[in-house]
């Protein structure tokens, strides 16, 4: 292996932790969302139109259920509403 193709030195800098504080709600929302833009292209599979819809359609009880059990019990799912 020639000089020229060694990979680049690592170089560790010191930083301070992140902290991400990720809901269930958050979650939930996101995959709901993204759920509301997929959509199959033109002439697409009859297989992935039926795929894009069952996952629209999970998406939906999902939100649904996780409603459902917060009315019931807001904390089993983290306040999830």
């Amino acid at each position: 292996m020639a000089m020229d193709d060694a990979p680049p030195p690592v170089v560790w800098v010191p930083a301070d932790p992140i902290h991400v504080n990720i809901s269930l709600h958050d979650v939930i929302a996101a995959v709901a969302d993204k759920a509301g833009t997929l959509t199959a292209p033109p002439g697409a599979d009859q297989k992935l139109v039926d795929l894009l819809k069952t996952y629209n359609d999970l998406t939906a009880q999902l939100k649904d259920v996780a409603s459902q059990i917060n009315e019931i019990d807001p904390t089993i799912l983290g306040g999830t509403k």
